[in-house]
């Protein structure tokens, strides 16, 4: 399992720093294109079209990737009062099936978003402010989930290795 964890481990940091850049530049991008929103609106007394439009598919794109983030970092809300007072051995199990339940869970979704995005690439529909296809906004969607599934296994590897092992459990931010 140690090939396949170091294997899916590089990809998966490939992946952070993907991440990372992009909400960078959505974060940039959604506060830039706001500011001017607000001072057309209010200032000049004329909006920009196109810019509701480009924020509300930033915010989708910003969103889902940031939650797959959060994914790999293990940041997402965890109820842990109930696991936390179970021995050490069932405290692993359930950490596997979180890590099962995440994935299960990325990989509806993930599916899903593929069949909407082949209806909106078979119907070819635009949005309306600035006619691009609409399976670039919906592809926020399929994408980042695409991503999380990856992130999902390495850390279902991780629990399962940290589970056998009688080493003390890795942290997932020491990949």
């Amino acid at each position: 399992m140690g090939k396949v964890k170091d294997a899916l481990g590089a990809i998966v940091n490939g992946i952070d720093a993907v991440e990372r850049w992009i909400i960078t530049i959505l974060f940039g991008e959604v506060i830039i294109v706001g500011f001017l929103q607000v001072l057309c609106r209010f200032v000049l007394k004329a909006s920009l079209p196109w810019s509701e439009e480009l924020l509300r598919f930033s915010f989708v794109w910003l969103t889902y990737t940031a939650a797959s983030m959060g994914i790999m970092k293990g940041t997402h809300s965890d109820v842990r009062v109930l696991v936390d007072h179970l021995p050490v051995s069932v405290q692993k199990g359930a950490n596997i099936f979180r890590e099962i339940a995440t994935l299960v869970f990325c990989v509806i979704v993930f599916r899903f978003s593929v069949e909407i995005i082949k209806l909106q690439i078979a119907r070819s529909q635009v949005s309306p402010a600035m006619q691009i296809p609409m399976f670039i906004p919906y592809s926020g969607v399929m994408v980042p989930f695409g991503l999380m599934i990856i992130q999902s296994l390495f850390r279902l590897i991780v629990a399962v290795e940290a589970a056998v092992s009688p080493k003390p459990a890795e942290s997932m931010e020491n990949r």
